[in-house]
């Protein structure tokens, strides 16, 4: 049996972490996070990434745009990464309906999040996903552009088609608009990359010593100052190359982190672990409260130690919403949370970000 690699669930923990307080307090500390911790997800996803077989008929060099194989796959995501966000948007949603009864004027209109009427074109009247779903549509699109580019392509090949992909789907959002973060899904096709040569390679732990790794660590820094990198709204810096290669620097550095609190363990580690292996259930909360009771606005302006409040507020509901998750057998379906040792339970879930 192969033992789970804790320091992954580590560096996870540390990325949906970086998630959390970075759209809480902004300003430095949003720039430090931007410039990894997005990205950090999408490397950790080629890194367990299985590109499914193409079938007999495919594999001869027919035209085969979806087999079997390729078909199971495109389910398995959808079910693991799209559910999650389609429900946890009709949530919103509903609760925003209550801005027709009660006058709430942080409450948004339900139809928001599905039509814009004043958009100048028809695809942007599709809005993008509310909070950090765009970031399941990302990772399902990209998921899924993989797949077909990893199919047809290897080595070298593989990675130049992912760059150019990918860049293309940069420069095309400064003309138009894709809906449902597809833009964004190709974009990040160079991190997944990243990611699954790694696992051809043997690795992380194997080709963690490589000496041309420590060189990234120093242009991540230099980003830190210099870039800000956003996926979700396509903002990349002045290099989309050096985008990729700081974000995989920051990815490097904090795995190195992840490493040594594994190592040391104690209570860092376990919170840490438990953050990375329920991340799914992170992405999808926040939102709920940053929509339809955002505490910058529940909380009333000229409350001592103010700032303390709204982070603790946001702190309370995804508490609570995790522990509703883990416990409601409904929720526990949709996110994909569920026993994998028997009666044991364990902090594996079906819904892994990886």
């Amino acid at each position: 049996m192969i033992q789970r690699n804790e320091a992954v669930d580590v560096l996870k923990g540390i990325g949906i972490l970086m998630v959390l307080v970075a759209h809480s307090l902004g300003g430095y500390v949003s720039q430090f996070a931007y410039t990894f911790h997005m990205p950090l997800f999408f490397i950790v996803t080629g890194l367990f990434l299985k590109v499914p077989e193409a079938d007999a008929a495919c594999a001869s060099g027919n035209i085969c745009v979806m087999d079997k194989g390729l078909w199971q796959a495109v389910r398995k995501d959808f079910r693991r990464l799209i559910y999650p966000a389609l429900f946890t948007t009709v949530v919103i949603m509903a609760v925003c309906a209550l801005s027709y009864i009660v006058e709430c004027s942080w409450m948004p209109s339900p139809l928001s999040f599905v039509y814009d009427a004043g958009a100048d074109g028809v695809l942007d009247m599709l809005p993008p996903p509310p909070g950090n779903l765009w970031f399941l549509y990302a990772l399902f699109f990209g998921r899924l552009s993989f797949y077909v580019v990893a199919r047809h392509s290897r080595g070298v090949a593989l990675a130049a088609v992912c760059l150019l992909s990918g860049g293309a789907a940069v420069l095309s959002s400064r003309l138009f608009t894709l809906p449902y973060s597809m833009a964004a899904g190709v974009s990040v096709l160079p991190f997944i990359c990243i990611g699954y040569f790694i696992q051809l390679n043997g690795g992380v732990d194997k080709t963690i010593g490589n000496w041309w790794y420590r060189l990234l660590i120093p242009l991540w820094v230099a980003y830190i100052f210099l870039g800000r990198l956003q996926v979700g709204s396509m903002e990349y810096s002045w290099c989309y190359v050096f985008d990729i290669l700081a974000a995989a620097g920051g990815t490097y550095f904090f795995y190195l982190v992840s490493k040594g609190i594994v190592s040391y363990g104690g209570w860092l580690k376990t919170v840490l672990m438990f953050f990375g292996t329920y991340s799914i259930i992170l992405v999808c909360v926040p939102g709920v409260e940053t929509y339809c009771f955002p505490m910058q606005e529940v909380i009333p302006q000229g409350v001592p130690f103010r700032q303390l409040f709204v982070l603790a507020g946001k702190v309370a509901w995804c508490a609570l919403s995790m522990y509703a998750c883990l416990r409601i057998g409904f929720l526990k379906k949709v996110f994909g949370v569920g026993k994998v040792n028997g009666s044991r339970r364990s902090w594996q879930s079906y819904n892994n970000i990886e």
